[in-house]
């Protein structure tokens, strides 16, 4: 498989605890994936935007854009750049840094007004002052979105770890598997021949 599938098919992944896609390869191109669901008019849209950018939209059964989340890839490394949701009044985007997305991951619930809740109660709390910041900020911007998105964004965002430990511990496992086996080869006993020339 090319790198460049890879990259689409793990990023889809995340997004596959939302609705049961599947990719439609009568709406996709060379550059985009279009996944559908036989249970819901919402789409899925992978686009590539350059060499190592690869955008991920959901729409809504209307056909209206409702999410834009931004990767960077490079090789088997995806990070996301940016989660961008369509405010409730659809009139604005709330744009979420990677910092803010990180705190919703660790501090939130799949509940809108139960993270905003939580987190109030942590506000003051937090050793660091870039997370302080960032808690403030995902507070009043959970304010502005509804609470579809924001339990999508939290779902997406708890598969995303997910699938990148498992990535991680497979890495891992792989690699300790090449140095055993590198040491074993390294340690193995070279025969030792006798007079005769036979093996001992």
């Amino acid at each position: 498989m090319q790198q460049k599938d890879m990259q689409m098919d793990i990023i889809a992944e995340y997004y596959m605890v939302i609705r049961d896609y599947s990719n439609n390869e009568r709406y996709s191109g060379e550059n985009s994936r279009v996944y559908t669901s036989p249970d819901s008019d919402a789409w899925l849209v992978l686009e590539r935007k350059g060499e190592n950018a690869i955008q991920a939209r959901l729409t809504d059964e209307t056909g209206v854009i409702v999410s834009w989340d931004d990767y960077a890839v490079k090789n088997a490394d995806i990070q996301l750049v940016e989660a961008v949701r369509l405010s409730v009044s659809g009139r604005s985007q709330v744009v979420f840094t990677p910092l803010e997305e990180l705190v919703i991951d660790r501090y939130g619930d799949y509940d809108r007004n139960t993270t905003r809740g939580k987190l109030d109660i942590l506000s003051g709390r937090f050793k660091d002052p870039d997370i302080e910041a960032a808690a403030v900020s995902v507070t009043q911007k959970l304010g502005r979105i509804s609470d579809q998105s924001y339990a999508d964004m939290y779902a997406v965002g708890q598969r995303r770890q997910k699938v990148e430990k498992g990535r991680s511990l497979t890495a891992r496992m792989e690699r300790a598997k090449v140095a055993a086996d590198k040491h074993n080869a390294e340690r193995a006993i070279t025969p030792v021949k006798g007079r005769r020339g036979m093996e001992i």
